[in-house]
């Protein structure tokens, strides 16, 4: 997979992808879950709806991650942009 910086997102559409920042925020619900990560160019937002994926990335017990903790997300990018 390569790596690649929030701004590139939009020209890695339906490729493996990997995005190494810090935790801004977590929010968890009971089917999915959104991440957002900041690296050293923009912000990245991750949706989670697999429920092993979303216990690996925010357990709920002992230690859930917090924000700035360094972080990476591995995905297929699915970009959408919004105005």
């Amino acid at each position: 997979m390569e790596r690649v910086w929030s701004v590139e997102l939009p020209n890695h559409f339906g490729r493996k992808v990997v995005i190494v920042g810090w935790l801004l925020r977590l929010r968890r619900l009971s089917h999915v879950s959104f991440v957002i990560l900041r690296d050293g160019r923009g912000l990245a937002q991750a949706v989670l709806d697999d429920a092993r994926l979303i216990e690996q990335a925010a357990p709920s017990t002992p230690t859930p991650i917090r924000a700035g903790q360094a972080s990476q997300i591995h995905s297929t990018c699915s970009f959408a942009a919004w105005s």
